[in-house]
């Protein structure tokens, strides 16, 4: 069912992990999550931001659609966010981001820039998650990506910031250079991601941003 789910609603890359295989005490629960990737020209405009905010924009518009499609389809189960379990279980104190569920789950790695770089895509990723405390009938796709970043330094030279070093990702330097070029808070100027090589492979094929895809779950 949830496989068939995704197919429909052109979900590239999803998996399923077991949160009491990463914390004690979690009483059951399970995260599906999931990967959008961002448009190409989106991408390739930033640090212009029309092009990318209209990108996710659509791209919130798509994961909410597939939130409550799981919710509908899956009604047997009582499914929850990452927001509402962060409440309970603290997530974010303990290191468990949206990024670090979906490398457990197989979706890929954490970069040098502390994206998550899939093979498909590279870092060029919308993620969603959402959690049931309920028994999944599903298997668990969760597996660590044994991908990484080798000696590839293209992010850290080019981030204005300097924030990316070879063993470190400093968030208030990049937090604090976008702010202060911008006038107001941003979230990134994106530039590591628009130079990743690993996300900029999908240029050099057959696959663009925007081609309708499958592939089987957990594939990264």
């Amino acid at each position: 069912m949830i496989e068939n789910l995704f197919k429909q609603h052109e979900v590239p890359l999803w998996g399923i992990v077991s949160l009491g295989e990463i914390i004690e005490h979690t009483d059951g629960y399970s995260c599906i999550t999931f990967c959008l990737p961002y448009d190409s020209a989106a991408v390739a405009a930033l640090p212009d931001d029309d092009l990318m905010n209209r990108c996710k924009k659509e791209l919130s518009e798509r994961t909410r659609a597939v939130y409550k499609a799981i919710v509908k389809e899956c009604s047997e189960y009582r499914f929850v966010f990452y927001d509402d379990v962060d409440k309970e279980l603290k997530l974010r104190e303990k290191g468990i981001s949206q990024k670090v569920l979906a490398h457990l789950a197989g979706l890929g790695w954490i970069g040098r820039s502390s994206l998550l770089i899939t093979s498909k895509f590279g870092p060029r990723v919308r993620l969603g998650t959402i959690f049931t405390k309920d028994d999944l009938e599903f298997k668990f796709t969760g597996h660590l990506c044994s991908g990484d970043c080798g000696d590839c330094m293209t992010c850290a030279e080019i981030c204005p910031a300097g924030a990316i070093s070879k063993n470190s990702y400093d968030v208030n330097k990049c937090r604090q250079i976008v702010t202060d070029a911008r006038g107001e808070y941003r979230t990134f100027c994106g530039l590591c991601m628009q130079v990743c090589p690993q996300g900029n492979a999908i240029n050099r094929g057959t696959l663009t941003a925007n081609s309708p895809r499958v592939l089987a779950a957990g594939d990264a």
